[in-house]
């Protein structure tokens, strides 16, 4: 969809419409079926389940690195209990979760925009063997970069304890993906 098409601009007036026709404390949502819509549009289902994946994985990880701060914040309370033991013990838990999640993230952002070049190498391979597989079928979500960065700028944050964990996934969910804020180039004529 090309943000210079009739089809982005009814795609436009539909969810301002419908954004202002509904209650204000429901708009949000209204967003967030918008960028749903709008990723599935453009990239079809594996982008959205692309986006699912990620965002489940981040915000569980906020959840988990907040819950592992907030018990040793309750072990701390205790009377002759040894600090800076319980300091250690979650500072390394805490920093375990949030290596392993950015591995997995960044791992799948490699893997997504780097899986072409990497398999192009065994593209003659498949087509010997007779599959019909061609590198530029490998998905390649919208705003991938952007996308990846926003959630792990977000474990990050959870992590040095500059956020709390956000604990209502949809809302989570309108944060990290909301539309307008990740649109990617495909061509000069930036069509998404």
């Amino acid at each position: 969809m090309s943000l210079f098409s009739l089809a982005f601009l009814i795609f436009i007036l539909v969810t301002g419409a419908v954004y202002f026709a509904v209650p204000r404390e429901k708009r949000w949502l209204v967003l967030l079926i918008a960028s749903y819509v709008f990723y599935c549009w453009g990239g079809g289902y594996r982008t959205v389940a692309f986006i699912l994946v990620t965002t489940l994985l981040s915000f569980g990880g906020g959840i988990w690195i907040e819950k592992v701060q907030k018990q040793a914040d309750i072990a701390l309370k205790e009377e002759g209990a040894d600090t800076k033991a319980i300091r250690t013990a979650a500072t390394k838990k805490k920093k375990g979760i949030l290596a392993a999640l950015l591995i997995i993230i960044f791992g799948i952002l490699v893997r997504v925009k780097y899986g072409g070049f990497l398999f192009s190498f065994l593209e003659p391979l498949f087509q010997a063997a007779g599959s019909g597989f061609r590198i530029h079928d490998i998905l390649l979500p919208l705003g991938i970069s952007f996308y990846t960065f926003q959630t792990t700028g977000y474990l990050i944050d959870v992590y040095r304890g500059r956020s709390k964990a956000d604990h209502d996934l949809l809302k989570y969910a309108l944060f990290v993906s909301y539309f307008p804020q990740i649109i990617q180039c495909r061509s000069p004529a930036i069509a998404i």
